[in-house]
């Protein structure tokens, strides 16, 4: 059995580590691509996203490569062990190894398809709210893409003379058809589409917020009140009961925030929230956790 696991290890070793070496490679150019970002510079929509899309087709070929080297191991093992022992071994151990590795990569792979599916599905949310958030820039809007948080980050971040949007595109659900097919009910909270209700988008936008106006307020020194606004990409938003913040189409962006009644910034405010912003947005350390303070 020593030699049917020394040789899965071997045929393993140069894999994971090849996959090892290209993420790093991977993280070190987007690293250096933060670090070339200056005042008046930002990130485009969605950049994240993409990196997360890139490290799961890596991810992809790797499964692929472990699910034919399941195929191949038993075979190797075997013949290996003939070659150097002179006889023929237990058939049944290579083969639970390779099923076993089979399993697990196979396991992970359709995981990993999942998880890319859904990323598409945000990276379409999240470009096309990115469009729509851009021409708040025209009305005097400070605008951001993808700030970094403790684990997570912030889809859109606009900046004016009402205060601090934390604009949060959702692409989960995929309206169908035309008419009742499209339309998203706003009830008590909850989001009610054609297929069940959902609140989580909800609750991840609120739970931003209150991460961004911890860390604004820590760095400023004085209470920062952020806004959220939730973006339905393609779908048509009806309010039942007047959510305490908005919930809309991104085209409509134009028309609310800029007559949302948030935190009234002056020009000096809007200046420093900015330039933290742009800050956190180009740094190339590990976002600092502020769990503890939240």
């Amino acid at each position: 059995m020593g030699l049917y696991l020394g040789v899965l290890l071997v045929a393993l070793a140069p894999l994971l580590f090849g996959v090892s070496a290209l993420k790093r490679h991977l993280g070190a150019a987007n690293r250096r691509t933060r670090a070339l970002l200056s005042e008046g510079t930002f990130i485009a929509s969605g950049h994240r996203t993409m990196q997360q899309i890139t490290d799961a087709h890596v991810d992809i070929v790797t499964y692929l490569m472990a699910v034919a080297l399941a195929f191949l191991y038993p075979v190797a093992a075997l013949k290996l062990e003939a070659i150097l022992t002179g006889t023929q071994g237990n058939v049944i151990v290579p083969v639970l190894f390779g099923a076993a590795v089979l399993l697990w990569s196979g396991f992970r792979l359709q995981q990993t398809i999942r998880t890319v599916g859904e990323l598409r599905s945000g990276l379409v949310a999240e470009l096309e709210v990115g469009y729509y958030v851009n021409q708040l820039m025209h009305q005097g809007y400070y605008v951001l893409h993808d700030v970094p948080g403790d684990g997570f980050h912030i889809d859109h971040v606009a900046v004016g003379h009402n205060g601090v949007f934390v604009i949060a595109a959702n692409g989960q659900h995929q309206p169908h058809g035309t008419g009742a097919g499209r339309q998203v009910t706003v009830d008590e909270g909850w989001l009610i589409y054609p297929d069940g209700e959902d609140i989580t988008p909800i609750v991840q936008v609120r739970g931003q917020v209150a991460w961004l106006g911890t860390w604004l307020t820590r760095s400023l020194g004085r209470p920062c009140h952020p806004t959220p606004v939730l973006c339905l990409p393609g779908w048509h938003v009806e309010l039942k009961t007047t959510p305490t913040f908005p919930i809309l189409n991104q085209k409509y962006l134009g028309w609310n925030i800029p007559g949302w009644q948030g935190e009234t910034l002056n020009e000096e405010d809007i200046q420093q929230v900015y330039s933290l912003l742009v800050g956190r947005c180009a740094s190339t350390e590990e976002p600092e956790d502020i769990s503890a303070a939240a």
